[in-house]
């Protein structure tokens, strides 16, 4: 966990983090690089409850392996299973 403008954000992977609005929302987060070079963080979606997140970012990670073969969807699938398990985070 670590601050970020004054707010707390989760960083799940190298891309992805989540940080909260209030006691509403879950805000899904990606990190980009701007053009002068320094990264940031964009809000990529907000739901109410983490679980709906970690679904919708399972189906982005899925949806980006482009579906080239079946062995590839199943190695995300894999990544993102250990990802969820080994993620240890009391919200």
């Amino acid at each position: 966990m670590y601050l970020e403008r004054g707010k707390y954000m989760i960083q799940i992977n190298e891309v992805y983090g989540v940080e909260t609005d209030s006691e509403m929302n879950y805000m899904l987060m990606k990190k980009y690089t701007k053009k002068n070079g320094e990264e940031d963080w964009k809000t990529q979606g907000y739901y109410p409850t983490f679980e709906k997140l970690m679904m919708d970012l399972c189906r982005k990670e899925i949806m980006g392996t482009g579906f080239k073969d079946l062995q590839t969807v199943e190695k995300k699938f894999a990544e993102l299973k250990k990802l969820i398990k080994d993620l240890k985070v009391n919200l």
